[in-house]
């Protein structure tokens, strides 16, 4: 998995990208910098760009020209806080637990101390430059079978059970459109992180919890509407009740109980 992971970020580090929104090439190189978010809104202030969106093309357009993006992201974060907007926290950025572990036994530490740090780190430098830190601490492995890396990663993001609410979530508090997200979870996936896949939803959730707008409608969930109505007998519900109490069965994260319950 990190073998992979540092390939793709030697990729970040010749900076790829787009010439035009709608080019695959251009949404792939874009997906291969794996810009946090944090990151991306300082280059979108930075680059006085619209829209999030045109940012990613400008940074895709830097990739494919092999620009580096390093003094543009430190330019940013040096206006940023100029403004007096905050630095990114870990929880905005693509680290997970398991990172967390390894840079505390780096820096001799506990693990939300190491996730603090990391955060810090980030700041000072990008995602990029802890990230290739991180890659020197863990020996390669490989945990992605040949047929996994040629797999499409929004096939596998729905195969190891995750669906449109969770991407919708996910999308939300991202600032990501919803096939984005799934073709980003699904990356992570296909290298064996699953990890951080649940990382992104615990911080989605969250986001979710403290404005609705991002939560899902029973629409974007897997229940059916046979589920709904055999919950509402037994429930002693109106069907419109039972609805709207499976959708935020996802903002809690027992989504997956219920259906293993009613399948």
């Amino acid at each position: 998995m990190r073998g992979l992971q540092f390939v793709s970020y030697l990729v970040l580090y010749c900076w790829n990208g787009v010439a035009e929104a709608a080019n695959p090439d251009s949404f792939a190189a874009y997906m291969a910098a794996e810009i946090s978010q944090c990151e991306l809104r300082n280059l979108q202030s930075f680059w006085k760009l619209p829209t999030q969106q045109e940012t990613k093309v400008a940074i895709g357009t830097k990739v494919l020209a092999k620009q580096d993006l390093l003094p543009d992201i430190n330019n940013a974060r040096t206006q940023a806080l100029q403004n007096n907007q905050p630095d990114c926290d870990y929880w905005s950025l693509d680290f997970g637990y398991n990172d967390a572990e390894v840079m505390a036994g780096y820096w001799g530490t506990d693990t939300y101390n190491a996730k603090l740090k990391i955060a810090n780190e980030v700041a000072a430098s990008s995602q990029y430059i802890v990230k290739k830190k991180l890659a020197t601490l863990v020996p390669p492995v490989e945990t992605v079978t040949p047929d996994q890396v040629k797999a499409d990663p929004v096939d596998t993001f729905f195969a190891q059970g995750y669906d449109y609410c969770h991407a919708k979530m996910v999308a939300k508090a991202y600032g990501k459109d919803t096939y984005e997200t799934k073709t980003w979870l699904g990356g992570f996936l296909q290298r064996g992180d699953k990890g951080l896949v649940e990382h992104k939803l615990v911080y989605a959730r969250k986001e979710a919890l403290k404005n609705r707008a991002n939560a899902c409608s029973f629409s974007d969930t897997s229940f059916t509407a046979q589920d709904a109505q055999k919950l509402a007998q037994m429930w002693n519900m109106t069907y419109a009740e039972t609805k709207t109490t499976l959708a935020n069965k996802y903002l809690y994260g027992i989504e997956k109980d219920m259906m293993n319950r009613l399948r």
